[in-house]
């Protein structure tokens, strides 16, 4: 059945799965309804040997009229009505919303499946009988294009991702990143061509279409970055995926077909390699796109703020001091000190020129201003108490 997003609204039965017939017959009809509202409206190419569908899915953008507070989706209400819907789950913004569309007996007699719809009508409630229609608003025709391109041919996308991941880069409908532990990820490329020509897939075959699953899996395994000997479903940066998603657990066992067939020596064959191999590619991304100086400078100064911190600190700096429990002076001291170096900045460039003696040096210097500072506000503290009347 389809109709996931209604569970709590409508039986099961309701949301009956669609005959490929059916489903191309709905998406010509509603495609120019969309067309009405977005600039660009698109649906990704169908897996192949796909039986049936639960439900049809259109990423929109540009949308041709639009609420001030709301800038990439025409109001939802609006949607609802074009499509003639009557339930909808709404997601504000460039969220999917899901719509609940009435089906016509006359689409299924037109394609000659009258009897099964009326075979369905008896199957559900007085509820009646519904598509469910997913629309995706992206926030540009860029965006939506990328989002076309990853959820087509069913879980080819997906596919495409755990090649990434075994290689140590993770591919998304947004771009090709670089993980960077507990760092921000690295944007290598938002083009799906370049991305696509560094990971070695051929993308005239891919633009011709597929016929069967098995056109896809050995698509796939063309890539440069496919390795039977190395392949993995699990691991590190590599998510879990749905048990229902079929088409890529059918995938998984071609995969492990291949390292059955392979003859060749294999590239790694011990975890350590395989973690060299993914630092490896990871480089290699950095030239391609033209990240690896950003990367490079990013990584330098994590590493100097993260010594930065380890030697200049609260308990770093009462040692220095010998101030005991004063951490009033400590805390002055410091503040002192790094403006006098600079900033943080400045720290970074005293690390490493004098290493951690330089800093020690600034703050031993910070300390007669700090003292002469807190001696006077001490001693003002101080005269503040004495003058206070007595109850």
């Amino acid at each position: 059945m389809g109709g996931k997003a209604f569970s709590g609204l409508l039986p099961p039965t309701s949301f009956p799965r669609l005959p490929p017939p059916i489903y191309h017959a709905l998406k010509a009809r509603l495609t120019p309804v969309l067309e009405t509202l977005y600039h660009f409206v698109a649906t990704p190419h169908e897996a192949p040997e796909k039986l049936d569908h639960g439900d049809l899915d259109f990423t929109v953008a540009s949308p041709r009229t639009v609420l001030e507070e709301d800038k990439v989706a025409v109001p939802i209400e609006t949607c609802k009505q074009a499509l003639r819907a009557l339930h909808v789950v709404p997601m504000p913004g460039n969220r999917t919303s899901s719509y609940a569309v009435p089906m016509k007996r006359s689409e299924w007699e037109e394609q000659g499946l009258a009897q099964s719809f009326d075979q369905l009508d008896k199957n559900t409630d007085s509820s009646g009988l519904f598509y469910q229609v997913d629309v995706h608003p992206a926030t540009d025709e860029a965006e939506a294009r990328r989002i076309v391109f990853f959820n087509s041919y069913g879980d080819l996308g997906m596919i495409m991702g755990l090649i990434a991941a075994n290689n140590g880069l993770k591919l998304s409908p947004h771009a090709l990143r670089m993980p960077n532990g507990i760092w921000k990820p690295v944007i290598l490329s938002e083009n799906m061509s370049e991305v696509m020509e560094f990971m070695g897939f051929d993308l005239a075959i891919r633009d011709r279409g597929f016929q069967t699953k098995r056109q896809i899996f050995e698509w796939v395994g063309a890539s440069r970055l496919f390795d039977p000997h190395q392949f993995r479903s699990k691991g590190d940066g590599i998510r879990d995926v749905k048990i229902e998603r079929t088409m890529y657990g059918e995938f998984l066992e071609w995969a492990e077909e291949q390292k059955q067939k392979e003859t060749s020596t294999p590239e790694v064959d011990v975890e350590g390699d395989w973690e060299a191999l993914k630092a490896r590619r990871r480089e290699e991304a950095l030239i391609r796109f033209g990240g690896k100086e950003a990367y490079d400078k990013e990584v330098q100064i994590v590493a100097l703020r993260a010594k930065a911190k380890n030697i200049f600190n609260g308990n770093k700096v009462k040692e220095w001091l010998n101030s005991g429990n004063d951490w009033e002076l400590t805390r002055l001291v410091m503040h002192i000190a790094k403006e006098s170096m600079g900033g943080e900045e400045g720290i970074w460039d005293t690390i490493q020129s004098g290493g951690e003696e330089g800093v020690k040096q600034a703050v031993l210097s910070a300390r007669p201003e700090a003292e002469l500072a807190l001696r006077s506000k001490r001693t003002t503290e101080s005269s503040s108490t004495d003058a206070a009347p007595q109850l």
